[in-house]
């Protein structure tokens, strides 16, 4: 590999341009390996602004779980036979509809509105560590239990849900009883929804 085209697949910095992003989109996204004598992991951001045609870019950078500030995704990957393409560093990359659920959501919630308030640095296992190398995925399984503890805080992914006024309330009060009883029935089975979905019966949260 020549080393300009060593340089095109380099996985950048958090501070790369939006602009420059939306015109690399025929290139497929190839991943730069991780030191696996260090605690080395990759994270990645949601960039505020969508590419030419419409899809969402992330930023994908390697850091150290030692020193980094993050936080973590756990989430179902569901049925993966739907992809759905992203730009990954400026390049093409497929990922699942749950998943791509959760970064629409990421950036129609925080970084149309509020890019300074967005999660800065994610973990999310399907982009930040690269499925098809045996050798990467069992050194990130090791460390798996670090990159959790590490963390800021960890988001759950339930996928998306309307929920009234009603729940969300009943969800915020303190010292409840969990009396499902006390809502009404739009709001009874709308927390079904979410207390019955198949994340909970997960072996690894």
């Amino acid at each position: 590999m020549s080393e300009s085209s060593a340089n095109d697949n380099a996985e950048t910095t958090p501070s790369s341009s939006p602009s420059l992003l939306a015109h690399e989109t025929k290139a497929e996204f190839e991943y730069e390996s991780l030191d696996h004598n260090t605690d080395a992991f990759r994270l990645l951001k949601v960039l505020p602004s969508r590419s030419a045609d419409g899809l969402l870019q992330l930023t994908l950078w390697h850091d150290v779980v030692s020193s980094a500030s993050y936080h973590c995704l756990s989430y179902r990957w569901g049925d993966q036979s739907h992809r759905h393409t992203v730009l990954l560093n400026g390049k093409r990359f497929t990922i699942g509809g749950n998943l791509h659920g959760f970064l629409e959501a990421v950036f129609s919630r925080y970084c149309k509105d509020s890019p300074d308030d967005a999660f800065k640095a994610l973990f999310v296992d399907a982009i930040s560590i690269d499925q098809s190398c045996v050798r990467e995925r069992g050194h990130q399984v090791q460390q798996m239990g670090k990159i959790y503890n590490n963390a800021i805080g960890v988001l759950v992914w339930l996928g998306e849900h309307r929920l009234s006024d009603e729940l969300l309330e009943w969800l915020h009060l303190p010292q409840r009883s969990y009396n499902s009883s006390l809502l009404s029935g739009v709001a009874r089975d709308q927390w079904d929804v979410l207390r019955f979905n198949a994340y909970w019966y997960r072996a690894w949260m």
